[in-house]
């Protein structure tokens, strides 16, 4: 896009809460939270309309990414929309995060707005071996 930027917001630091974030269009994870204890009340987000299946999808970029190290975070009514409007585009999940007890998402869901392809999951924690196993994904390998 005209003003591109790659993330939305990076949580570093520890217990950083957020309440009514909204990120949009950025070119890749809207969100990366790497920060313990965090929570999220409200979450809005829609990826790029103007990415393809090699610079988006099969880079794994999702619409909210908690680091594999994080050990505690909780995200009430995250929202993820696609409208990859002008090229095919599959992504793994609007949520990637650790399979952990204590990451949780509660409420949370994924909505195809219009256009090509749109997103496989809500939520994903080992995405490489779920996208070796998904028939709808092999279309793109």
């Amino acid at each position: 896009g005209e003003c591109a930027v790659k993330n939305g917001l990076v949580v570093d630091g520890d217990d950083v809460t957020a309440y009514g974030l909204a990120v949009e269009h950025t070119d890749q994870d809207q969100v990366i939270w790497r920060g313990e204890r965090g929570r999220t009340y409200f979450y809005q987000c829609e990826l790029p309309y103007d990415v393809n299946q090699t610079l988006f999808g099969d880079k794994g970029y999702t619409g909210y990414r908690v680091d594999l190290a994080v050990k505690k975070h909780e995200c009430w009514a995250p929202g993820v929309y696609s409208y990859f409007r002008d090229y095919p585009c599959l992504v793994q999940a609007a949520i990637v995060a650790p399979d952990t007890d204590e990451v949780t998402f509660a409420n949370a869901f994924m909505k195809k707005l219009r256009g090509h392809d749109g997103i496989l999951s809500v939520e994903r924690y080992d995405v490489a071996a779920w996208r070796a196993s998904d028939a709808r994904f092999q279309k793109y390998y």
